[in-house]
């Protein structure tokens, strides 16, 4: 449909606010001033998230139960989402952030991929399980925090006794939010493997991140100590 839009020699001569606005909505654009039954900002924050409690030992007998019924080569991640409970809300935990239970049996290996969201881990309960980051082995072992970068290959693997759990969160509603969203999946034609040969093994118990002079030397299967 071709609509009738005002010319900016007509715009410029216009003496009627309401004409002007109207005729300015023809271009898609709005008077900022005006008063909108949803304001552009607010004077507090404020969020339609509600507190909620998503109970570990639930989700950990849910998980236990998924470890005999589905197993990492139909799940790509075996892990029990905490969706806020907010109308019209699939899976976000809050406006930024997707947060999961995710769980891993012994022997078991989650394939590898990777996506533009950042993820965090906390180690709930484990002994001998491991992420695979760009080619580098990360124990996770309870207490342990690990980080993944976005866009790192990133698999998950078990060389303990016992199943083991852990806490995700993904910065996935803000990269949506946003727009740079990416993902690929090794078990799809023509994506190259993450879980690619471990080059390194991160046992370091200093950090690896700060300026070059705090930074532990890697070698090559381990971390020498800082200088």
């Amino acid at each position: 449909m071709t609509l009738n839009l005002t010319s900016p020699a007509t715009l410029r001569q216009m003496d009627s606010l309401q004409e002007l606005c109207a005729a300015m909505e023809k271009h898609n654009m709005t008077p900022g001033w005006i008063e909108r039954e949803q304001p552009m900002m607010w004077a507090e924050p404020k969020s339609a998230f509600i507190p909620s409690h998503w109970s570990y030992a639930t989700a950990k007998a849910a998980m236990q139960a998924a470890g005999r019924l589905i197993g990492t080569d139909k799940a790509e991640r075996r892990n029990f989402v905490m969706r806020n409970p907010i109308p019209d809300n699939d899976t976000a935990t809050l406006r930024t952030l997707i947060c999961a239970y995710q769980s891993i049996l012994p022997g078991e290996k989650a394939r590898s991929h990777r996506h533009a969201p950042h993820a965090l881990r906390v180690i709930l309960e484990s002994h001998g399980s491991y992420s695979v980051v760009d080619g580098e082995k990360h124990p996770m072992e309870t207490g342990d925090i690990v980080l993944t970068p976005g866009w790192c290959w990133h698999g998950h693997g078990h060389e303990g006794n016992e199943q083991a759990y852990w806490f995700d969160g993904l910065d996935i509603p803000l990269t949506n939010l946003l727009e740079p969203m990416f993902t690929r999946s090794t078990h799809k034609p023509g994506n190259r493997s993450s879980m690619r040969p471990q080059t390194r093994l991160c046992d370091s118990p200093g950090p690896i991140l700060g300026p070059p002079s705090h930074r532990p030397r890697r070698t090559a299967m381990g971390t020498s100590a800082r200088p």
